[in-house]
Parts: C-alpha cells; structure tokens; sequence
C-alpha cells in the first residue's frame, strides 16, 4: 500500500456524500465559536499484486507548531442540514463537499483510493503534522507521519 497526502485545507462548513447514494449529502459546521474544519485528503493505493481489503484506518490526529495534538473525533461536528447535494452546494456554496474516509474498503491491484478525514481545529492554530494508522487485512502495516 502506498499512502500520499493529496491536498489540505480549511472550511467553515462541509458536505459529505452519503456513501450509499451520492446524490445525497450532509451539511456540518464546526461546533464552537473561532474554529473551523481542518480537511486532509488522503490518497491510499494498492501497489501490491493481489486485492486487499483497507480494514481501518484509525489513530488520526493533527499536531500544531505550539506542539498541541488534537485526535479526529468522529461525529462531533454538529449536522446541520441534509438533502440533495445539489441543493445543498447552492445553499451552502461556501462548504466544500467531500467524501469523508469508509473504512471496509476493497481495493484490487494498482486501484487507488482518495478520501477526506476531518478535525475540528481553533482557526489560529498551524498544522506542522499529521499522523495515522494504516490496517489491512485487520494487520497493523505502519503508523503514517507526514510533515506539513
């Protein structure tokens, strides 16, 4: 597996795409007052020769140059609005849509992969790092560090 950080960027609000159907979508926004949502595309790939099943991908959390670390906490971003996705971009046209990370996913050779993880984050704060586990097959492959 071969695991590259795409793109990183920061939103007031997001979209995600429902992974069942894609025309649907949720609209979040960061719960307190001065923070905003830290977006971090990663791009996993099979390099290998046989299918493997990405099992999870966990452990996520974000560093900053005051030395802090904050941990990815799933569903603590407040849902705001729900609907079409459509719909949603034209009300919302400010918040990115995404499709954040599914673990459980079946990759086959040379297929790539790209999802979001999302933090919530103090807007003042610099990211100097990011950190996460890989597993496939349920075996732990590495624990990733990429320099910001």
């Amino acid at each position: 597996m071969e695991i590259t950080i795409n793109e990183v960027k920061r939103a007031n609000g997001i979209i995600t795409l429902d992974i069942f159907d894609p025309t649907l979508g949720n609209a979040y926004k960061p719960t307190k007052e001065n923070y905003d949502l830290f977006l971090v595309n990663i791009l996993i790939k099979n390099t290998g020769k046989k299918t493997e099943y990405l099992s999870r991908v966990d452990n996520f959390s974000i560093v900053t140059i005051e030395g802090y670390v904050y941990e990815r906490k799933y569903h603590s971003i407040p849902f705001i609005d729900i609907g079409k996705v459509e719909e949603l971009s034209k009300k919302y046209p400010e918040y990115p849509i995404i499709n954040e990370f599914y673990d459980l996913k079946k990759l086959d050779p040379k297929e790539e992969y790209s999802s979001w993880i999302i933090f919530e984050l103090q807007k003042d704060k610099i990211v100097k790092e990011i950190t996460f586990n890989i597993r496939v097959d349920m075996l732990l492959i590495k624990t990733i560090h990429v320099k910001i």
